[in-house]
């Protein structure tokens, strides 16, 4: 737990320093030498910071290269390049009061929408104000204007997180800023209080949001429900009633069947001319067949006039077998 606490303090503490080297170191190096600090690498923060101030011969106070001794001390880092940083408490005046800023609502344009989704994640945020600065950072010359976003944070703040989550959502949006985070109790900087003292405040509660929309009344209510076309109902016509057969509640009790039984006459509900000649003559076939079966009730067989299978005509035997016994019945042998 120590350690963390450790951790977090040194990450502040080399937060601090970025703060302090604004003006003089450029932009982007100072923006990228932070989100390694948000991402907890230290070692590599510190290393891309001394490498700009060597490559570009930047001045430094005496305080603040102490620091960074410190910082590197204490985390473990090897001293590299930090024996040979230039020390000049003129030249370090001299940058900081060389810049300009100019202040303008078109500052604060965009960054609203950008930065309130994320504000529930980021504690302890007071303000958020933009400005433009109109003279170059660094060593070697930028773009200008370049637009600077300063983010106050109290106490229960952690600096080095909210500077990173404020310039990614910028980004997001196609703002292109350099992100400041100054917690309470610092020291700030002349290029800081200049910065702030020109710059434009971005508004942070949704309310301020909403109440640039016009209030609707009741009578805007009415005026819109006066332009709306009265509702007129759709009549359908009346459908012409079904006329439908009437029905035979008493259905006869026994109703006329066709089966095997011989049919007197013809079949109800057609004649002669009505059916076919094939079905003429299965008609006749079944007649002739139901008056065979009439005659020959009391012949032998399984089958009207002794026709089933096997018999044959003359013969009293059918395979083998007198008429009047079954197959398999067992009353006589067949061995």
């Amino acid at each position: 737990m120590t350690q963390a606490v450790n951790r977090v303090a040194i990450a502040i503490r080399m937060h601090d320093v970025l703060i302090g080297l604004a003006g003089r170191v450029d932009d982007d190096a100072l923006t990228d030498s932070r989100e390694l600090l948000a991402a907890t690498e230290l070692d590599r923060s510190l290393e891309l910071l001394v490498g700009t101030l060597l490559a570009g011969r930047i001045p430094m106070t005496a305080g603040e290269r102490d620091e960074l001794v410190a910082i590197a001390g204490d985390s473990s880092l090897p001293l590299v390049g930090l024996d040979r940083l230039a020390v000049s408490e003129a030249r370090v005046a001299e940058v900081a009061g060389r810049h300009r800023f100019a202040g303008g609502t078109d500052a604060a344009a965009g960054i609203a929408d950008a930065v309130r989704p994320i504000l529930p994640a980021l504690p302890d945020v007071r303000s958020v104000r933009a400005v433009w600065r109109i003279t170059p950072a660094g060593s070697v010359p930028c773009a200008v204007p370049a637009r600077v976003v300063i983010v106050e944070v109290g106490p229960g703040g952690y600096p080095p997180a909210t500077a990173y989550r404020v310039a990614h959502a910028l980004r997001r949006v196609g703002v292109h800023a350099a992100v400041e985070v100054l917690r309470d109790g610092m020291t700030r900087t002349r290029y800081h209080e200049t910065a702030l003292r020109l710059a434009t405040e971005v508004p942070l509660d949704p309310s301020a949001r909403n109440a640039e929309r016009p209030v609707r009344t009741s009578a805007d209510v009415a005026a819109d429900a006066r332009d709306v076309a009265p509702f007129q109902p759709v009549v359908v016509p009346a459908l012409p009633a079904l006329s439908l057969p009437a029905v035979d509640k008493d259905p006869p009790t026994e109703p006329t069947m066709v089966g095997l039984r011989p049919v007197d006459g013809d079949l109800p509900g057609s004649s002669e001319d009505e059916l076919s000649e094939q079905e003429l003559a299965l008609l006749r076939q079944l007649q002739d067949e139901l008056a065979r079966r009439e005659q020959s009730d009391d012949e032998p067989g399984w089958f009207a006039g002794g026709a089933y299978p096997g018999h044959v005509p003359g013969s009293s035997m059918v395979n083998g077998v007198p008429p009047g016994s079954r197959q398999g019945s067992g009353d006589h042998d067949l061995a």
